[in-house]
């Protein structure tokens, strides 16, 4: 599944810009009005060997029309980029939403689970697990006491546990399963660490699949 991301400032700076080409065109030709009316005449003129010269009509044409044409330039950028700018946004792959970290605690034992990767394409679907306590040895074979749990209730068991051996008050490490597909629901079961049973349960609604 893709998204469509569109900048929605666009059309609006676009518009900006032509507002402000528009109102610099006509403060221009104010400017230039009250210029004409407020110095002598005799101190527009250039002199040209000792004498003063009026600008030809031709060049003073070919000026305003130069910038004229730049101001219209601009100013239909502006539009295209207003009216087709969307019509050019590139498509991106959705993001997928992390799923929470959970943690259950009870018996004398922390337990804490974060999803790692899910997608239904991934080799493995893998989740983080720390193991934290101050009074029982963490001594379990953490395959033999995890199970996933798809939403009609199956059990699959783990590929592998990659993480610290059994003993002592802390282990890490992460579990691995084979993918279940494009499900809406999971829940990893942790049996027998400190309490008979602990339940994880993550929805995969919404999740890009």
């Amino acid at each position: 599944m893709v998204t469509i991301q569109q900048s929605t400032e666009a059309p609006l700076v676009a518009c900006e810009i032509c507002l402000n080409e528009i109102a610099a065109v006509a403060g221009d030709q104010r400017r230039s009005e009250r210029l004409r009316g407020a110095l002598p005449r005799h101190r527009l003129l250039p002199r040209v060997g000792g004498a003063r010269r009026r600008p030809g009509r031709s060049e003073a044409r070919t000026g305003r029309s130069a910038a004229a044409v730049r101001r219209i330039a601009t100013i239909a950028c502006a539009l295209l980029l207003a009216l087709f700018g969307p019509a050019f946004a590139i498509a991106q792959p959705a993001a997928p939403t992390a799923l929470a970290s959970q943690t259950s605690g009870g018996g004398g034992v922390t337990v804490k689970v974060t999803p790692k990767d899910l997608a239904a394409d991934a080799p493995r679907w893998q989740f983080e697990l720390v193991f934290d306590t101050h009074s029982v040895e963490l001594n379990h074979d953490v395959v033999s006491i995890a199970a996933l749990i798809d939403a009609a209730g199956r059990s699959h068991v783990p590929l592998a546990w990659d993480g610290d051996p059994p003993g002592g008050h802390h282990r890490k490490g992460v579990l691995s399963f084979k993918p279940l597909g494009a499900v809406d629901e999971i829940t990893l079961r942790i049996r027998e660490v400190g309490v008979p049973e602990r339940m994880f349960r993550w929805s995969l609604k919404g999740q890009a699949r």
